[in-house]
């Protein structure tokens, strides 16, 4: 399976020569706290920067991401995650991909397939680990309605047994920079944990 992301870029590669077929974009953020699926990554403020190469025509695209963590003896997580953007109509994109979490030190990596449906305001995913039966069902609904603010709900679902629900909050100051929170409740294993981040975040 690692060979998907190579893959994966080689056929976007292939797909035209000129920098006129692909977007880039990339992020720059500092947050008080990386929190992933409700649960907290390291108690700490982290910086993160990633970025994304899109083919214009088909959808295709491909990624980096990187964190700082505090866990075991990793300090480190880097994402690389590829897949396609299928627009179904005006209003619904279906996005189906790969993506592969590394760790330095010796926390092993993990990878998943996940399929994600935009619909509107409503964003449904999907996370199956590669190598065990593991998964994560996401729902998100985004708050239209709330002036100024961007405000999504979002409820996730670990195995069909372990939950977490989030308020995301993301003032934009302009096209770039943008002041993001979370505020969070996590059930793992019938601990009750709550989960609180502010941060900024910078992308071009």
């Amino acid at each position: 399976m690692r060979n998907i992301l190579c893959t994966l870029l080689f056929s976007i590669m292939s797909l035209g020569v000129s920098a006129q077929s692909f977007d880039f974009t990339g992020e720059i953020g500092y947050d008080s706290d990386y929190v992933w699926r409700g649960v907290s990554q390291g108690n700490q403020p982290a910086f993160s920067i990633g970025g994304t190469v899109v083919h214009n025509t088909t959808g295709l695209y491909a990624g980096v991401w990187n964190s700082d963590v505090e866990f075991d003896d990793a300090t480190s997580e880097t994402d690389f995650y590829g897949g396609i953007i299928l627009p179904v109509s005006d209003t619904i994109n279906l996005n189906v991909g790969y993506i592969r979490y590394t760790y330095d030190g010796t926390v092993a990596s993990l990878e998943e397939l996940y399929v994600i449906a935009d619909i509107g305001d409503l964003s449904l995913s999907y996370y199956q680990d590669i190598d065990t039966n593991d998964n994560y069902a996401e729902v998100g609904y985004n708050l239209w309605f709330i002036p100024v603010l961007d405000v999504t709900l979002v409820g996730g679902l670990y195995d069909s047994e372990e939950t977490f629900g989030q308020l995301d909050v993301s003032y934009s100051f302009n096209d770039s920079w943008s002041l993001n929170g979370i505020i969070g409740q996590d059930v793992f294993e019938d601990q009750v944990a709550d989960s609180f981040s502010v941060g900024i975040l910078y992308t071009y």
